[in-house]
């Protein structure tokens, strides 16, 4: 099924199923990419931003598959539905989060490395070998990346073709 034959969910489906409020600007620019002729194909790079650089960074589209990249991140995080992906990098694989664990106005952006995450199923056999949790071990996967979806953005660049 193509992207534009999904069915399309709204933002405020989506923060309801999650019990959740995404940042206004995080909102305003879904809407833009929406209203932007291949708005969704657009992509984004991050170029040495607090020690972190990405290319080809796209922001997930609110539509039937969302829910499914929000199950994908549940495998690799220690509290499932309070790390919400937003984008992915296409040439990483790379996820960009939301960490709502402990902010629910303005949640701090964290990033997971696809290349070094632990999923569920083997934490509790990595936490052995290495003496500590499960729950710590997923923490692991997680790395800070800045405050805010605002702090983000404006350090975000578009790619050109």
């Amino acid at each position: 099924m193509t992207e534009s034959a999904q069915e399309s969910l709204s933002i405020e489906e989506i923060e309801s199923k999650l019990g959740i409020v995404f940042p206004a600007n995080y909102k305003q620019l879904l809407q833009d990419l929406e209203n932007s002729d291949n708005g969704w194909l657009k992509e984004y790079r991050l170029e040495d931003f607090n020690g972190y650089t990405e290319w080809s960074i796209r922001f997930i589209r609110p539509n039937s598959s969302y829910m499914d990249s929000i199950e994908a991140v549940n495998e690799l995080v220690p509290e499932p539905y309070t790390i919400i992906p937003f984008a992915w990098s296409v040439s990483s694989g790379n996820w960009l989060v939301f960490d709502y664990r402990k902010s629910d106005a303005e949640p701090p952006i964290m990033y997971i490395d696809h290349e070094i995450a632990v999923v569920k199923e083997d934490a509790e056999e990595c936490a052995r070998e290495v003496n500590k949790t499960a729950a710590e071990v997923l923490e692991e996967n997680l790395t800070a990346l800045c405050g805010s979806f605002e702090i983000l953005s404006s350090a975000l660049q578009l790619q050109e073709d």
